[in-house]
């Protein structure tokens, strides 16, 4: 379905979704963070209608979006990391600008800020996981308890 991107409000993603087509604008771009591997990591500030969240954009794609910027990702994928729900492009996302300061836009509420049932549920996630499997001698699963993402590092393609 490459032709029709279904896109979503920013207060409707959800943790650990992928496939993910947003349009937004952004707000600010933070100073970037070095990974270990000499990577480069910029925190976004985006927004549309239904409020704000963060967007975290690897090396280039940092150094591609300005304050003001309207753009869309797609195919993305949302993080959590210390309680934070992000916005990612992924391995087979991509990230467009689209124009400039035409788009109307809520700073409130932060959506990146997890609500306590977010929360549970992840936890919930979690447990499952780490659950020992009986008599799987031992051997990791999957993570896809309850049909839950898989966590692999080629994010899956669809």
């Amino acid at each position: 379905s490459q032709m029709s991107h279904q896109f979503v409000h920013l207060k409707d993603l959800r943790p650990m979704q992928k496939n993910v087509n947003v349009h937004f604008i952004v707000l600010e771009v933070y100073d970037p963070t070095r990974t270990k591997d000499g990577n480069e990591v910029r925190n976004v500030s985006i927004a549309d209608r239904t409020g704000r969240m963060t967007l975290a954009l690897w090396n280039d794609h940092g150094r591609q979006v300005h304050p003001g910027d309207i753009c869309r990702v797609l195919n993305g994928l949302t993080t959590v990391f210390k309680q934070e729900m992000t916005l990612n492009v992924g391995k087979n996302g991509e990230l467009q600008k689209t124009g400039d300061f035409m788009m109307v836009f809520s700073e409130k509420p932060n959506l990146s800020e997890m609500t306590p049932d977010m929360l549970a549920k992840m936890q919930e996630m979690n447990a499952a996981k780490a659950a020992p499997q009986s008599g799987s001698g031992g051997a990791p699963s999957a993570g896809r308890a309850r049909g839950g993402p898989s966590f692999s590092s080629g994010w899956g393609k669809t």
